[in-house]
């Protein structure tokens, strides 16, 4: 089907795609943690992977793209990434996600409550960011980062 309108058919196409991956994880579980939250595809042998854009493929293409692979959550993907294969690249990317996600992260060491409690005692002004980092086990710089909305911006 033809589109007079290219941003109603790049639409249409992301759609598409997202509903086709979402039907092939639908039931599946990450072959490390069984989760079945963010799956993602990983390439058992890196060198033998053709691409990532594999959903817009034929089936047959698609499958054989798929053989390759084992079915890892995101976290457990990026582990392997990061510790298995030690790759600089990934291991940014790791701690990136960590900041991003807050309390979900997989580095995470406090929750938003307790980061709200943070935001909280500091702005009574009875508390110094070093009183705070001992309080609550994380670094000054880490509390200033919070106070400041760098990391945990909700």
């Amino acid at each position: 089907m033809s589109y007079k309108n290219i941003e109603e058919q790049r639409e249409y196409q992301r759609k598409w795609i997202a509903k086709r991956r979402a039907e092939y994880f639908s039931d599946k579980c990450c072959a490390e943690c069984s989760s079945n939250k963010e799956l993602e595809l990983h390439h058992i042998d890196p060198t033998k992977k053709i691409a990532h854009n594999i959903w817009s493929w034929s089936k047959e293409k698609r499958e054989k793209e798929i053989s390759k692979c084992k079915v890892l959550c995101r976290w457990c993907h990026i582990d392997d990434h990061v510790r298995k294969r030690n790759n600089p690249f990934t291991r940014k990317f790791f701690h990136l996600e960590s900041k991003i996600l807050g309390e979900n992260g997989p580095a995470a060491k406090l929750t938003e409550d307790e980061v709200r409690q943070i935001r909280k005692l500091y702005a009574t002004g009875n508390y110094t960011q070093t009183n705070l980092s001992n309080l609550f086990g994380v670094s000054p710089p880490q509390i200033s980062k919070i106070i400041n909305f760098k990391h945990w911006k909700h």
